[in-house]
């Protein structure tokens, strides 16, 4: 058995209350809390001496710690565990266990509901920080066509984000309009 087997099994005992057991994985570095309806994943990466947990139900439901830390929001931790030496594994492992134990306390993840209201939300996080990403690429591209006189591009890309716009940029558009509006007059 290795030592993060005998470690987790130690510090998460607490999760056999919610029908969890303990199961070494195929390597020494991976060790599995297995529950009814979900399965707990306690990683140690060797390259950076990081322990990081994760929530799994199936491929479409998965979850990190951080990501449930952030759904209840437990603000004195962040969800992973980064040990100075290996021989500090201990340590690392009865802080993710007391993390664990506070998100547990909060909502019981052993349940289906619950499980998948915080794999729902970790999808909704991911979508926006992925929108928000296109949008900031479509301004910066619209800044681009301004410069180059493509005002009809200009004005798309701006309309596509106009929440997102900035006071100069929103002038930049009503000038784009009044000029498109001047345009199609004397045609």
């Amino acid at each position: 058995m290795s030592q993060l087997y005998e470690f987790t099994k130690n510090h998460f005992a607490f999760l056999q209350r919610y029908g969890y057991i303990c199961s070494q994985a195929d390597n020494e570095n991976s060790v599995s809390l297995v529950g009814k309806n979900n399965r707990i994943d306690i990683n140690f990466s060797v390259v950076g001496y990081e322990l990081t947990c994760q929530f799994t139900a199936d491929v479409k439901n998965t979850f990190t710690l951080q990501d449930a830390i952030r759904y209840v929001d437990i603000k004195e931790f962040n969800g992973i565990y980064q040990i100075p030496r290996k021989e500090e594994i201990e340590k690392g492992i009865i802080y993710l266990a007391d993390v664990v134990k506070r998100l547990f306390d909060k909502i019981d993840i052993s349940d289906t509901l619950n499980f998948q209201k915080i794999a729902q939300y970790r999808l909704d996080m991911h979508k926006e920080l992925l929108e928000d990403y296109y949008c900031k690429i479509d301004i910066k591209r619209a800044e681009e066509c301004w410069k180059n006189g493509e005002y009809s591009k200009t004005q798309e890309l701006y309309e596509k984000h106009i929440s997102s716009l900035s006071k100069a940029q929103i002038k930049k558009l009503e000038y784009i309009r009044k000029k498109e509006y001047r345009n199609e007059q004397s045609i």
